[in-house]
């Protein structure tokens, strides 16, 4: 159940993202910029790679449901609602609590 848990709900992802954008900051050419903004930037990255695997499997599950795999579909007949209001809850708070911090007004990024 818990391998379903986070396969389904698209937390492996946005660990993955996570991740990867950490690590790409690694070679980057100041070598380490993991400070405070940057990693907000990744946790960023995260909540929005596992909102849009979300979103798509949530289209899918609803235009195309025959497709998935039936122990996919039996999870999201359940927990659709609960998935993409979720993603979208951390996702825009995530931009309402860290909007100064995250500099999205700055040419930099």
């Amino acid at each position: 159940m818990i391998r379903q848990f986070l396969s389904f709900t698209q937390i492996w992802i946005a660990l993955g993202a996570f991740v990867t954008t950490c690590f790409s900051w690694l070679w980057a050419a100041d070598l380490f910029r993991l400070d405070h903004g940057d990693l907000l930037v990744a946790v960023w990255v995260s909540c929005s790679t596992g909102l849009g695997y979300t979103l798509q499997r949530a289209i899918k599950h609803t235009r195309h449901p025959h497709v998935m795999p039936k122990i996919r579909r039996t999870f999201w007949d359940r927990w659709k609602w609960t998935m993409v209001v979720g993603w979208v809850g951390l996702w825009i708070g995530i931009n309402i609590a860290f909007v100064a911090d995250l500099g999205w007004d700055e040419p930099r990024r």
